[in-house]
């Protein structure tokens, strides 16, 4: 690979690690004991009905899964610019 190449890899990946970062903020908080996890918020409606509380269980339960998929991403893309660093991204 060239050095333009891998700076261009390099830019885009540091892209890629800020909107996951903000992503992830949207509805998740930094667990400060374990690094690299975002633990998500629980949706307080504000309503008391079974309606607004299932909906609040249904939200929380997306809110879970796309965290995972989203601190999966962010791992991997923190794994590749860890590689470029130590220069041995795509060996």
């Amino acid at each position: 690979m060239t050095p333009e190449l891998l700076t261009q890899i390099k830019t885009t990946l540091e892209a890629e690690k800020i909107r996951l970062e903000r992503e992830l903020g949207e509805f998740a908080q930094k667990d400060k004991k374990a690094p690299g996890h975002f633990t998500p918020t629980y949706p307080e409606s504000g309503g008391t009905s079974d309606d607004d509380n299932a909906m609040e269980v249904s939200t929380f339960a997306d809110e879970l899964s796309l965290g995972e998929k989203l601190e999966a991403e962010l791992r991997d893309t923190n794994k590749a610019l860890q590689a470029m660093e130590k220069g041995v991204y795509g060996i």
